[in-house]
């Protein structure tokens, strides 16, 4: 995992409030987007700005 994708999926952590939403830590969060949950993510962030949805 690359800088970049984390820190992207941060931003996405804080700004839809998933820790909140979800009740679940940042690391729990990386740890199931690594197993293939939260597969919509990479198309959000490339529609908010983020480096990984550019390509």
């Amino acid at each position: 995992m690359t800088d970049e994708l984390l820190h992207d999926l941060g931003d996405y952590f804080v700004s839809w409030r998933i820790g909140h939403s979800f009740g679940i830590t940042f690391q729990h969060f990386v740890e199931q987007y690594l197993a293939g949950g939260w597969s919509h993510v990479p198309q959000i962030i490339a529609l908010e700005g983020g480096e990984q949805g550019k390509g």
